[in-house]
Parts: structure tokens; C-alpha cells; sequence
């Protein structure tokens, strides 16, 4: 133990000596800083204690009742199970407050809308529900197509010279369809004619002729529009000449 020491003062030494040699000015300055040893007595504190424990009547707060509550030292084997339930308790309360909160997701980032969504409600599609292009209160975009003749291919049920004379309401999704088909109408009218005289009389005759000739023209029309779609094709006037 005592060349322990006998090494520390050595140490202590050589720094001195070399503190004295490079700055002498720093180890006069160092060796006059000298420590009260009365401001750091914890005594002095103990006794402020014992005389706030034993204070004038006039004191509403009697500390020395709590003061074993933070004496570890003395009394670790109250101390440290009073505080260790004292922070169950908060945590306890906290966690009762914010119950309603348990169940979110604690997650930094949103990765469903379903999480915060509102409550789903089913219903009846058929029943409830109106389809956009069909309400009643939504502008239609309709652009009529004049008379147009076309001669059919013959059918058995046919003359040998059959022909279609028809009219009709073409209905876009948009305000810009109008404007194309109506700027481009003799081009789409010659579609339209085409498609029909790929048709005989027999494809024509009955509802599901008139249907059939319908669909073909919406979809020939639709390849060909550069600015969006039409919905539907009605007829006019529709006269079939055998």
C-alpha cells in the first residue's frame, strides 16, 4: 500500500516539476485555490434537516415524517419498495386514462386507410345505389348523327337489295367527345357505315339485331376518339328495307 502511494507522490511530483518548468505562472495560481471544507460538509445539511423536522409551530409541513421515505441508505428496505410501487401506481393510472388508446397502432408510418376509416356499412347495389352517368341531374353529352343509308348484305329473308336507314344519339363521357365527333363526322360516319354493311338483313331484324349493330359502332367509335370515350349509342330512327 505504501509504494502505492509512495508512486502517486512521485507522479504528483514530476508534474509539479514540470508544471513549474513550462508554466510557473499556472502552478502559483493552482497551488493558491484552496477548498472549504465547510461548504461541502453534509453535516451541515442533516442539521437542516433535524431542525426543519423539529421547526416552529407555524410550519405546515413536517419533512422529518417523509424524510425516511429518501434515505436509502438507512432504510433501503422501505425505501425502494415504496417507490418502486409508487411508479406502478402512475404507470397503472396513466395507462387507465389512455385505455381508448390501446388499440391503435403504434406504428410510425399509415399503411391502410382502413385503420382510421369509418365503420362499413353494406347495402344493396341494385336497390341503392345510382350509377353516375344516369343521374338524372347530370348534364348528358349527346351529339346526333343525321340520316345515314346503307346497303346491307341479303339474307335468305332479304330481297336481293336490302338497305338500312338509320339516325343516331351518340352519348360521350365528356363534353371534349362531343366536340371530336362533331369535328370529325364524316370520317366517323364512314366507320359507322362499314360496320353496318359487314351486317346482313337476318343480324339486323329484331331487337337483338338493333342491339348487336349498337355495340359494334360504340366500340369502332371508341378505337378511333383520341380525346375519351362514348357510354352509349341510341337510335333515332331505325327503318330496315328488304
Amino acid at each position: 500500500m505504501s509504494e502505492d502511494l509512495t508512486d502517486v507522490d512521485s507522479v504528483i511530483s514530476e508534474i509539479d516539476s514540470f508544471l513549474a518548468e513550462e508554466d510557473p505562472e499556472f502552478l502559483k495560481e493552482l497551488n493558491s485555490i484552496k477548498i472549504d471544507n465547510a461548504m461541502v460538509d453534509l453535516s451541515l445539511m442533516d442539521q437542516a434537516l433535524a431542525n426543519s423536522a423539529s421547526g416552529t409551530s407555524s410550519s405546515r409541513f413536517n419533512f422529518a415524517g417523509i424524510k425516511p421515505l429518501f434515505d436509502i441508505r438507512e432504510n433501503a428496505k422501505v425505501v425502494i419498495p415504496f417507490w418502486i410501487l409508487t411508479v406502478l401506481v402512475v404507470f397503472g393510472t396513466f395507462k387507465i386514462i389512455n385505455f381508448k388508446h390501446w388499440n391503435k397502432p403504434d406504428s410510425l408510418f399509415l399503411t391502410s386507410f382502413a385503420e382510421w376509416g369509418l365503420d362499413v356499412n353494406t347495402y344493396n347495389p341494385f336497390t341503392e345505389s345510382e350509377m353516375f352517368f344516369d343521374n338524372s341531374r347530370l348534364l348528358k353529352n349527346i351529339v346526333t348523327i343525321k340520316k345515314m343509308v346503307a346497303n346491307i348484305k341479303p339474307s335468305e329473308s332479304s330481297g336481293p337489295n336490302p338497305m338500312l336507314a338509320f339516325e343516331l344519339n351518340i352519348e360521350g363521357m365528356t363534353s371534349e367527345v362531343v366536340v371530336e365527333i362533331k369535328d370529325r363526322e364524316a370520317e366517323f360516319k364512314d366507320l359507322i357505315l362499314r360496320t353496318a354493311e359487314e351486317l346482313n338483313y337476318d343480324d339486323l331484324s329484331g331487337a337483338d339485331g338493333k342491339k348487336n349493330l349498337s355495340e359494334r359502332i360504340l366500340n369502332v367509335i371508341n378505337s378511333n376518339l383520341t380525346q375519351g370515350q362514348i357510354r352509349k349509342v341510341l337510335y333515332k330512327s331505325f327503318v330496315l328495307k328488304i
